[in-house]
């Protein structure tokens, strides 16, 4: 999972490295993406991280 600037991952959201769940921007301008590498189990810890990050974006 990573959250960044488009500027420093635009390059991989390009290339398919990157995936952006929920969009590439919310209406401030800021951009946020949850990544997490392919083929690899996410954990128990980043299950739930994911899950927060998931309700919050719901909630706006």
């Amino acid at each position: 999972m990573a959250i960044g600037r488009t500027l420093l991952i635009d390059d991989r959201l390009a290339s398919g490295k990157l995936v952006a769940p929920f969009g590439t921007s919310d209406p401030s301008g800021a951009a946020y993406y949850l990544c997490r590498p392919a083929g690899i189990a996410a954990t128990a810890a980043a299950r739930r991280v994911t899950r927060w990050l998931e309700q919050l974006a719901a909630s706006t």
